[in-house]
């Protein structure tokens, strides 16, 4: 007699063992390919994240979906990309500084406003950028300084999102590890295939349902490709050039 196991997969007792056992292994692929993704170089793209995970979703999606190995690749295959992709964005390195206790944030607060906060609350006061014009592939830091404070306060939740006109290209959430006054940075970089032009970058922190936002504009730059570097001259190139020859 068989049985309805996980994925829809029908296991006997005779070859459960060895489905579970497979399934172990298409749960470690999947957890490689997340941290792979997540870590992409700078300069990478988005569609090299595809393709790892197109590869790598496709084997697990045939392990899983054993009866029916064309449909798993498939499916797997699928997912995995668009994990892949998805994450092409960011490196991934974030820190952070507490600067003030949650403590002194509610006296601040007291003492500009006359009264003591009711429940958690969340003000993001500044998102700094190094400069409003990068380069795809050249990562740069983001550091956004918020504070949370008040009964009921949990250590935010931080979202990143990038936006070219009504289009959100992703987002990243990231639980901070502190309350009250702290210093985040986030490093992110664009994908070498990025289109250059105007970006949005929005900043969101969330305080147990208390919610504050706060909008960079950036531009992303146009790099010239590899022909139009070599057709600049060098600087040995042009003393050794003919008098009068541009």
């Amino acid at each position: 007699m068989t049985s309805s196991g996980f994925f829809g997969v029908r296991c006997g007792p005779a070859d459960s063992a060895v489905r579970w056992r497979r399934r172990g292994v298409a749960a470690m692929l999947t957890a490689w390919l997340a941290g792979a993704c997540a870590t992409t170089e700078p300069g990478q793209s988005a569609q090299w994240g595809a393709l790892i995970g197109g590869i790598v979703g496709g084997a697990t999606g045939a392990m899983i979906h054993e009866d029916d190995r064309a449909t798993g690749a498939l499916v797997g295959a699928a997912a995995g990309a668009l994990i892949g992709g998805a994450t092409g964005y960011f490196i991934g390195k974030y820190r952070e500084q507490q600067l003030a206790a949650r403590s002194a944030v509610e006296q601040e607060h007291f003492r500009r406003t006359g009264e003591r906060p009711g429940g958690p609350l969340v003000d993001i006061e500044n998102v700094a950028l190094p400069t409003t014009a990068v380069e795809p592939g050249r990562p740069f830091d983001v550091t956004t300084q918020f504070a949370a404070y008040g009964p009921g306060t949990l250590p935010p939740t931080v979202e990143y999102i990038l936006r070219r006109g009504d289009q959100a290209l992703f987002r990243k959430s990231v639980k901070a590890q502190h309350d009250g006054r702290v210093a985040a940075t986030q490093e992110i970089a664009f994908p070498g295939d990025a289109p250059p032009g105007p970006y949005e970058l929005e900043v969101v922190a969330d305080n147990n349902g208390s919610k504050a936002k706060l909008t960079r504009s950036l531009v992303l730059r146009a790099v010239p490709d590899a022909d139009e570097i070599r057709a600049i001259p060098d600087e040995d190139e042009i003393r050794r050039r003919p008098q009068g020859r541009p």
